[in-house]
């Protein structure tokens, strides 16, 4: 079976532990478990207006806890909101956009929704880049980095280090002469970690981010990308690392 093919059948069919793993608050709690940095989790909030109840910290990031593709993210900066005025906007902006994606994982869909604001994580290189990590039955087979800022500018790596071109965009830099963001083996070795923790049974992507505090966890993704983008090749390689 093709990897997309995979990808989209599963995220048909509910799933306990893809339910409590893609819930935000428990992954947290889990990280801390077993000592794989996470960012810190300062609020959970059980409603949305429940913001105005709080003082925040100066930088932090207001997110749902049960909602992906960057869906319904506020970023807070040296006491100022990123593109909003003040909290009633934050709060506008929330109430608009908390409904998960029709796409999603069907394992997600019934976490019962909370506000957490979590700590804002600084860059270790000029960009906070995302650092996926594809598991399969508890090890890291693939590493795709993207930047956040040009999400063009990606690039794949496979267990050995080698360049791997899985998803189309990565095609387009085919050329390019990019190197591995500094806390590339300890992501890679926390990645490791989750997996063989809590992931023996699944294929699916571990994300981190490379900060000035070091490696720093993301998030689980049961559903990347819903199954697309990936070149067919792409799609066969990471379909044979299946067990099915």
């Amino acid at each position: 079976m093709k990897y997309s093919s995979y990808i989209k059948k599963r995220a048909s069919i509910f799933d306990k532990t893809i339910e409590f793993l893609e819930d935000k608050v428990n992954s947290t709690k889990i990280c801390n478990k077993i000592k794989v940095p996470v960012p810190i989790l300062f609020h959970i909030l059980d409603k949305i207006d429940d913001l105005k109840k709080i003082k925040l910290p100066e930088n932090c990031v207001i997110k749902f806890n049960n909602l992906a593709c960057s869906k319904g993210i506020v970023i807070r900066k040296e006491n100022q909101f990123v593109k909003y005025k003040n909290i009633h906007e934050v709060i506008q902006y929330l109430h608009k956009n908390k409904t998960q994606n029709p796409h999603c994982q069907i394992s997600i869909r019934n976490i019962a929704q909370k506000v957490i604001i979590e700590e804002l994580l600084f860059p270790e290189e000029h960009v906070l880049y995302d650092i996926k990590c594809y598991t399969f039955y508890g090890k890291v087979r693939f590493i795709h980095i993207i930047n956040p800022e040009k999400r063009n500018d990606t690039y794949m790596f496979d267990e050995t280090g080698k360049r791997v071109y899985i998803f189309e965009r990565d095609l387009q830099n085919k050329t390019s002469d990019l190197k591995k963001p500094k806390h590339y083996d300890n992501i890679v070795k926390y990645a490791n970690k989750l997996a063989q923790e809590y992931c023996k049974k699944y294929a699916l992507r571990i994300d981190f981010y490379s900060t000035t505090r070091g490696a720093m966890f993301g998030e689980f993704t049961f559903n990347p990308c819903a199954g697309n983008g990936l070149s067919e090749k792409g799609d066969e390689l990471m379909g044979s690392f299946l067990k099915i």
